[in-house]
């Protein structure tokens, strides 16, 4: 996850989600990846918000990031489905 999160600082944030989503898969039990995650997501959202004015597409990331950020095995399970 610090990959993940080096690319995350650096602006790279849809390289950031795939290494991170990577991460997750391989370490489902750890909840500072679903964590580490969640806030890409959420930097990604913001990120479509504010450049492409896609709505659907922001608020899609920013669920994404709810259901990690709360913990919960849906959250993984949901996003593993979704890609």
């Amino acid at each position: 996850t610090v990959y993940g999160n080096s690319l995350r600082v650096q602006g790279k944030l849809a390289e950031a989600v795939k290494v991170l989503e990577r991460a997750a898969r391989l370490y489902p039990k750890e909840s500072f990846v679903r964590e580490n995650l969640a806030f890409a997501y959420f930097d990604l959202a913001d990120y479509e918000l504010n450049t492409t004015k896609n709505h659907r597409q922001s608020l899609a990331l920013a669920n994404r990031g709810l259901l990690l950020k709360a913990g919960n095995d849906w959250g993984l399970r949901i996003t593993a489905y979704a890609n």
